[in-house]
């Protein structure tokens, strides 16, 4: 249980991941690509240089490989924020979001005001603690 973790973590004097601290739920992947918007937007806001990595290295995996790799799910973010073309296995096209795409995503809303300790957004099931690492 989460409880046994924390239990544990204490007992033997090992610290959380300081993320957590600040009210992460996902860490062991930073951003998870199952992070909540609101997560996305607070990396955004107070770690843009984390954003600038994923930037680079999808810029890298399409220069390396000749094909684009989005950062999250194409069904995570609303088509219209999704700018990026893509070609699927069977030759179809459609937009795929690019990491900036879902930051200005993470910036819309009626949630955009706040964090996500704000964020009334059940977890997925299946992930009852966020302690992927």
């Amino acid at each position: 249980t989460l409880a046994d973790v924390l239990a544990i973590h204490k007992r033997y004097g090992v610290p959380l991941n300081p993320l957590y601290g600040i009210g992460a739920m996902r860490v062991g992947c930073w951003p998870c690509i199952m992070s909540r918007k609101s997560e996305i937007r607070t990396i955004a806001l107070k770690f843009p240089e984390r954003i600038e990595e994923i930037r680079q290295a999808e810029q890298e995996f399409e220069k390396t490989y000749g094909r684009y790799s989005s950062f999250f799910p194409a069904s995570t973010v609303p088509e219209r924020f999704r700018t990026k073309p893509f070609q699927r296995e069977d030759g179809t096209w459609i937009n795929v979001a690019s990491i900036d795409d879902v930051v200005r995503w993470s910036m819309t809303g009626d949630r955009a005001r706040g964090s996500w300790e704000d964020d009334p957004v059940k977890e997925p099931i299946g992930c009852n603690s966020g302690f992927c690492e």
